[in-house]
């Protein structure tokens, strides 16, 4: 929180500054805020006059976007650089590592630190680009293309499929306006799955493309081979939208319960969440990287699961990564199964360690014991470092820093020293922000030298080119949304949550509840009544009915010592005394089914003695809940991690350490049938 009042109090101070200069000068109020005003208005119009200028070259970009042009022997080629001759990196009939080296011999120091991040970028619609240059939350995307040398965006929001693919041309359109042509591209997190109620800015809302249920959905299933089918299919959709890199699967194993992302995560078991995490990876880039895969970024490396107190280290509160079982090696097991496979990125979580021998306690990005002699050199990892979001220099508005950068160990330090530290430590790609000049500067002063800058570039650019992105990076808009949500594609996504369901509780007192026979009267809370009069007669008060259905959301506590930290669920994992009641109420009532939504391991206790039944799910539509239900199928998912029995026990297990509860709810691997 006081990282946002600073920034208010900063710009605050600026233009009262101006207001008391004005006011100094002409000794009257009205000069004092007429002062204040053309500041503004100063402002507004250099942005104006630089904005204009971009649009009349946009205006003319058409000469610098042109046909395939022709060889002297008759070959096609795209000319980038526009210098009317085949480049080496030009010709598709060259190697990749022969087409790199063309391109980086031919880049600027500018133009390769520019390679070196991918800054957040919000989706506009096409005209919004072509005419004011697309201004939003990652600033002016013509102007990061263009003047930084950005060519990697993080897209944040969403459009109808069309309008997204249209959106992603015209910023193509924008790169291939650049002196060299480099290809844009574009990364995201996870599009496939919304779970509004953790961090938000980890998953993004789409309604254009398939819902599927969330990763402890995939690991209730267990199912190696649907994982991989929705990999295919995901990474169709993602193609059709433009997106080409994945800031995904998460493979950080659940061991703290507390922790705000385990519904990110495939569960509290290691092997479990490597098998998985590599079948999602193959299905996202198939068996080897080409034009046809959507490569995939794991994270957080080396684990984000064992934080102290489960706290997210987003926030400087939260920045300890803690090993009391002496279990760090457990977490390393998931990544080296996916460096295995061929993952095309990793990306380091922004915790410090503590306490582990040899190992300096900054944090991931800034360590080179972890990111390079680690990653690099013992499991031998070849591609992209790229770093979790806003390390270097936070988030600016105004070029003021409202949240500081996470440079956990190493916060005493200003920009220069941060670039230096984490390309010493191994990073490649800098997530989250540009401060491409100030990478540049540093080689040019001597601070790092051009051949380290090389070194990552390389990495970048060989992606780019095996994508096929050099070669054609436009999409279809016309075919996007036939491509995406295909009737084939929703029902294999509506059978994935079929698989996700985990029956935990079928009966009570000898009497069997689940699944519902006839057609009884149904109270229900959380339910549409319109669903529930498919199968049964709902009715509005307990006392008439013969059954209750309660579809509880997790347990949500949320996060006061910081503003952003609000939007994480975090904390207590037992729902609060009032909930409680309310639910005791019901269950006294009359027979009561639980359905819950399961984010992270919930407290719940007092829900398995008193309902009459119980159905965890992970991202299931309500419809699926309720083919379940009345018995349309048999659910066949098993938890992916340990219920604890108390909050308690939760808070005396070993952060780092599995099924570590001095009592259980219910077991890893649970899961009854019909």
């Amino acid at each position: 929180m006081k990282n946002y009042l600073l920034f208010m109090g900063k710009l605050f101070g600026i233009l009262l500054s101006a207001a008391m200069l004005g006011y100094w000068v002409t000794r009257s109020i009205w000069g004092g805020i007429t002062t204040a005003v053309l500041l503004i208005l100063i402002y507004q119009g250099v942005y104006k006059l630089r904005q204009a200028a971009r649009n009349r070259k946009w205006k003319n970009s058409d000469k610098y976007v042109s046909p395939l042009s022709k060889a002297s022997d008759g070959f096609a080629y795209r000319d980038l650089n526009k210098n009317g001759k085949l480049d080496i990196y030009e010709d598709t009939r060259r190697t990749i590592t022969e087409r790199v080296e063309d391109l980086l011999s031919q880049m600027t120091i500018e133009e390769k630190a520019g390679l070196m991040f991918s800054p957040q970028m919000d989706v506009v619609n096409a005209k919004d680009v072509a005419k004011k240059g697309g201004k939003n939350f990652g600033g002016d995307v013509i102007k990061q293309i263009w003047i930084n040398k950005i060519n990697t965006f993080a897209c944040m929001g969403s459009l109808p499929i069309k309008d997204f693919a249209e959106w992603h041309n015209a910023i193509q359109k924008a790169a291939e306006c650049s002196r060299l042509g480099i290809p844009v591209t574009l990364c995201s997190d996870p599009r496939h799955v919304y779970v509004k109620q953790s961090n938000p800015l980890t998953t993004q809302k789409d309604d254009g493309i398939t819902s599927w249920p969330s990763s402890l959905g995939f690991a209730a299933s267990r199912d190696e081979e649907l994982i991989e089918n929705f990999g295919r299919i995901a990474a169709e959709e993602l193609r059709a939208m433009g997106i080409r890199f994945a800031l995904h699967p998460t493979a950080d194993t659940a061991t703290e319960p507390r922790w705000p992302r385990i519904y990110e995560t495939f569960g509290e078991d290691a092997e479990l969440n490597g098998r998985l995490a590599a079948a999602y990876i193959q299905g996202m880039q198939g068996h080897e990287i080409n034009q046809e895969s959507v490569a995939c970024c794991i994270k957080h490396f080396p684990g984000g699961g064992p934080q102290k107190n489960g706290d997210d280290p987003h926030f400087a509160f939260g920045k300890e990564q803690i090993y009391p079982g002496g279990q760090f090696e457990y977490h390393l097991k998931p990544f080296q199964k996916v460096i295995d496979q061929g993952v095309a990125a990793v990306m380091p979580y922004y915790g410090v360690p503590v306490g582990l021998k040899g190992v300096p306690e900054v944090g991931f990005n800034f360590n080179r014991v972890i990111t390079h002699d680690l990653l690099r050199e013992k499991l031998g990892f070849k591609g992209i470092v790229h770093t979790d979001y806003s390390i270097i220099e936070g988030i600016k508005l105004f070029g003021i820093t409202c949240i500081p950068g996470r440079a956990w160990g190493i916060e005493k330090s200003d920009v220069p020293e941060r670039l230096i530290k984490a390309l010493e430590a191994g990073v490649d790609q800098i997530g989250g922000e540009c401060c491409s000049k100030k990478l540049a500067k540093l080689v040019r002063i001597g601070k790092l030298s051009e051949a380290r800058l090389d070194e990552s570039c390389r990495r970048i650019l060989e992606l780019k080119f095996k994508l096929g992105l050099f070669d054609n990076p436009y999409v279809d808009t016309k075919q996007a949304e036939k491509i995406c949500c295909k009737p084939e594609n929703i029902q294999s996504a509506e059978e994935a949550m079929r698989r996700s369901l985990v029956l935990l509780k079928k009966e009570k007192d000898g009497k069997v509840y689940l699944p519902i026979a006839g057609k009884p009267k149904v109270y229900t809370e959380g339910f549409d009544k319109r669903l529930i009069n498919q199968y049964a007669v709902p009715v509005d008060r307990r006392e008439d009915a013969d059954i209750a259905i309660v579809w509880l959301e997790p347990p949500q506590r949320r996060e006061p010592r910081d503003l952003m930290a609000m939007m994480f669920q975090s904390g207590d994992l037992d729902y609060t005394i009032k909930e409680k009641e309310h639910l005791q109420k019901i269950m006294s009532d009359c027979p009561t089914i639980v359905v819950i939504k399961l984010t992270r391991p919930a407290v719940i206790p007092e829900i398995k003695e008193g309902a009459a039944g119980i159905i965890a799910e992970f991202n299931a539509k309500p419809e699926i809940v309720l083919e379940a239900l009345f018995g349309r199928f048999s659910p066949s998912g098993k938890l992916p991690f340990h219920l604890p029995g108390s909050m308690q026990a939760t808070k005396k297990q070993k952060s780092d350490t599995p099924f570590d509860y001095e009592q259980v709810t219910y077991t890893f691997g649970h899961g009854l049938s019909y």
